[in-house]
C-alpha cells in the first residue's frame, strides 16, 4: 500500500469526511432550515394577522421563532440515553419502568419472571 492509500485508508476509519461531504450536508442543513422558515412565515401571515390582527414576516423571522421555540420550550421533556433511546417525561423506558435506575432489559425481565411465578403459586 502506499502512503496516500494509507492515510486515505486512516481518514476513512477515523470518520474524517472529505470536503464535498460537508458541503453537501451543509447545503442539505441550509434547504431544511430555509425551508422550516418558509413553513413558519407562511402559516404565520396567513394565520395571525387575521386572528390577532398582527403584521406579517419574513423568512429570517420564521427563523428567528423556529430558534426562539427551541431555545424556551427544548425537547419538552425529552431526553436520549447513551442508547439513543428516548427516557424522560414520555420515553419508552419511562412509560414501561425502566428508567435511569442503573438495571438492565435482562434484570427487569428475571424481575417480570419471578413475580409471574409468585402470582401462579
Amino acid at each position: 500500500m502506499s502512503e496516500n492509500q494509507d492515510s486515505a485508508a486512516w481518514s476513512e476509519k477515523r470518520g474524517m469526511r472529505s470536503v464535498p461531504h460537508i458541503l453537501k450536508w451543509t447545503a442539505i442543513i441550509l434547504v431544511l432550515v430555509c425551508a422550516l422558515g418558509l413553513a413558519v412565515q407562511m402559516l404565520w401571515n396567513w394565520l395571525m394577522p387575521k386572528i390577532f390582527g398582527l403584521g406579517r414576516i419574513t423568512i429570517p423571522q420564521g427563523i428567528g421563532l423556529l430558534v426562539l421555540t427551541r431555545l424556551l420550550f427544548g425537547r419538552m421533556g425529552q431526553r436520549r440515553d447513551h442508547a439513543g433511546y428516548l427516557t424522560g417525561k414520555y420515553g419508552f423506558r419511562s412509560l414501561f419502568g425502566r428508567g435511569h435506575g442503573g438495571e438492565g432489559m435482562a434484570t427487569a425481565t428475571m424481575q417480570d419472571q419471578s413475580t409471574d411465578q409468585a402470582k401462579r403459586e
